[in-house]
């Protein structure tokens, strides 16, 4: 059940929405351009849908985390094409509570492959990605780090049945 959702967000890292602020302190002469190494993925929220039981559907509300590991994805800026450009994989430990049991799950080589336009304007990183605009906070950036966050809510199907996700992730970059 988890790795279905787990495929989604590595999809919907970058295939969503969210609204930020237009302001940042990034220090002068720091550019967003060029080469970044994924350094760490987390999110945290909330998936609630139903799974069968015994022929009954019975309504699931659970905590989900998840903690990256294993990066070995690059992500790509561009000047004068403006281009983004995501490749590689990663790892993600997954923990979610069913019926109050914790359960914990690894899933591993989560691929993170797109190509699209893109902007910036203030602290807002915006790309097209599949016909579909992904617009992004960043929360840093400096010479060697940069962090976008971003709330993902969807709907997934998992086991043939609609799970609604409501999660916060962040994605941090190194140089």
């Amino acid at each position: 059940m988890m790795k279905k959702i787990i495929l989604v967000l590595a999809l919907s890292t970058f295939i969503l929405s969210s609204e930020a602020s237009n302001s940042i302190n990034t220090p002068p002469g720091v550019s967003i351009f060029g080469e970044w190494k994924g350094a760490d993925i987390q999110f945290t929220g909330t998936a609630e849908g139903e799974v069968e039981v015994s022929g009954f559907l019975l309504p699931i509300s659970t905590e989900v985390s998840g903690d990256g590991y294993d990066y070995d994805f690059s992500y790509t800026l561009t000047t004068g094409s403006d281009i983004a450009t995501s490749e590689g994989k990663y790892n993600m430990k997954v923990t979610y509570f069913i019926f109050g049991v914790e359960q914990t799950e690894n899933e591993e080589n989560l691929k993170l492959d797109f190509s699209g336009p893109w902007n910036k304007s203030g602290n807002t990183l915006t790309l097209t990605v599949d016909g579909k605009k992904v617009v992004a906070k960043i929360s840093r950036l400096t010479k060697t780090t940069l962090i976008l966050e971003f709330p993902v809510k969807r709907i997934t199907k998992i086991s043939g049945n609609d799970f609604n996700l409501d999660l916060n992730m962040t994605v941090t970059f190194k140089r």
